[in-house]
C-alpha cells in the first residue's frame, strides 16, 4: 500500500476500485445486514464513478432476492441500497423489496423506548439506528408517505434513549429491555454505527423539526470522547476503554467517515479532522493488494470485554463496505 491513498494523498481512486472489485468478487448475495453494508457501498461507488459493473452487481443482488419475505431486523440494511437503486434507475423491484421490509416493521416488537428489538428477550441493538432510520427516511421521500419519516425520527430517538451513556459519553452495544439495563462493555463498533447514524440523520431531518440541537450535542460529546480514546496507531480498541483488547479496522473506517462528515457539515469542531485522518491512514494500512480489508471483527453478539476480545478477525462484508464508503467520501470531497 502506497502513502498516496492516505489522508492527504491522491491515490484514493485506485483504492476505491481495488476494494470495490474485491467486494464484488467476494459475492455477498445474502439479504442480511452485513451484506447490506457491502451492497450499499457498491451502489454508492457505481453512482459516483458512473461504473455500471458496480451498479449491476447491486441490481443482480436485488434480483437474486426477489422472493424475499423479511422476518427479522437483520434484514433491514439491504433496504437502504434498494431505495437508492430505485431512485437512481426507476427499477420497481428494489422499491418492492424495501416496502416488504417496511411491512415487516409494522408489527415488529419494540422496546419500552420504542426501538425495534433484535431478539425474543427484547434486546435493543444500537447498530439499528444507522440501519433503520436513514432507510425509513429515504423510503418516505420516495413514496411520499409521511409515516416513514415519523418512524425514522422515532427510531433515532428510541435508540439514543436506550443506549446512550451520558457519564461515559459513549454508547452501549445493547440495552436489555426486560431488566432496564445495558450490557456493561462499551463496544467500539457500536459507537461507529451510532456516529454514522447521527451524522446521517442530522443531514436528513430538517432543522424545523427541532431535533438538530440535541442530536448535534450528543454527536459532539461522542466525537470528543472517541478522539480521546483513539490509539496511537489511529485505530480504536474493540472495547473502547480497555487497552488490553485488540484494535479493529471496521470501527476505524466508520468513525473516520463519521468524524470527517461531521467536521465538513459543521456539527463538530475542526480539530477532529486530524483524528479522522489518522483513522483513515490506519484503515489504508489494513487493505491488502487484492482490496480485501483485514482485521475486521466477525459478527458480534453482546458480551463482556473478554468475550469481545475472543471474537475472531478476518475479511467481512461490513469491513469492505465501510472502508469503501470512507474512501468514497475522500474521493468525492478531497479538501473538506
Amino acid at each position: 500500500m502506497t502513502d498516496t491513498a492516505g489522508a492527504g494523498g491522491d491515490g484514493v481512486g485506485e483504492l476505491v476500485h481495488r476494494v470495490a472489485r474485491s467486494t464484488v468478487a467476494l459475492n455477498y448475495r445474502r439479504w442480511n445486514w452485513g451484506e447490506g453494508v457491502a451492497q450499499y457501498a457498491l451502489l454508492r461507488t457505481g453512482i459516483l464513478l458512473n461504473e455500471p459493473a458496480y451498479t449491476g452487481e447491486v441490481s443482480a443482488f436485488m434480483r437474486q432476492n426477489a422472493a424475499l419475505v423479511p422476518r427479522t431486523i437483520d434484514e433491514i440494511m439491504p433496504a437502504l441500497a434498494a431505495v437508492l437503486l430505485h431512485q437512481e434507475t426507476g427499477d420497481k423491484l428494489p422499491l418492492e423489496l424495501a416496502l416488504r421490509v417496511a411491512a415487516m416493521l409494522e408489527t415488529h416488537p419494540r422496546s419500552h423506548h420504542g426501538a425495534y428489538t433484535a431478539t425474543r428477550v427484547r434486546t435493543v441493538w444500537v447498530d439499528y439506528l444507522f440501519e433503520s432510520a436513514p432507510y425509513l427516511w429515504q423510503l418516505g421521500a420516495v413514496t411520499g408517505d409521511p409515516r416513514y419519516a415519523e418512524w425514522a425520527i422515532d427510531q433515532t430517538l428510541a435508540y439514543l434513549m436506550a443506549c446512550w451513556n451520558p457519564r461515559e459519553r459513549l454508547f452501549h452495544h445493547v440495552y436489555y429491555d426486560a431488566t432496564f439495563s445495558p450490557n456493561p462493555s462499551l463496544w467500539a463498533r457500536a459507537n461507529g454505527w451510532t456516529a454514522l447514524g447521527l451524522v446521517e440523520m442530522l443531514a436528513l431531518i430538517p432543522r424545523e423539526r427541532g431535533l438538530t440541537p440535541m442530536l448535534s450535542r450528543v454527536l459532539g460529546y461522542l466525537a470528543e470522547r472517541l478522539a480521546a480514546l483513539q490509539d496511537d496507531s489511529g485505530h480504536w480498541h474493540i472495547v473502547l476503554d480497555d487497552p488490553e483488547t485488540y484494535l479493529e479496522t471496521s470501527t476505524s473506517a466508520m468513525i473516520s467517515l463519521a468524524l470527517r462528515r461531521a467536521v465538513r457539515d459543521g456539527w463538530v469542531d475542526q480539530r477532529y479532522r486530524a483524528s479522522a485522518d489518522r483513522a483513515w491512514d490506519a484503515v489504508v494500512r489494513e487493505i491488502d493488494a487484492n482490496g480485501q480489508v483485514l482485521g475486521v471483527s466477525a459478527e458480534t453478539p453482546p458480551g463482556d470485554a473478554e468475550y469481545y476480545q475472543a471474537i475472531e478477525r478476518g475479511v467481512h462484508p461490513w469491513g469492505q463496505g465501510f472502508a469503501l464508503l470512507a474512501a468514497l467520501d475522500r474521493l468525492e470531497f478531497p479538501h473538506p
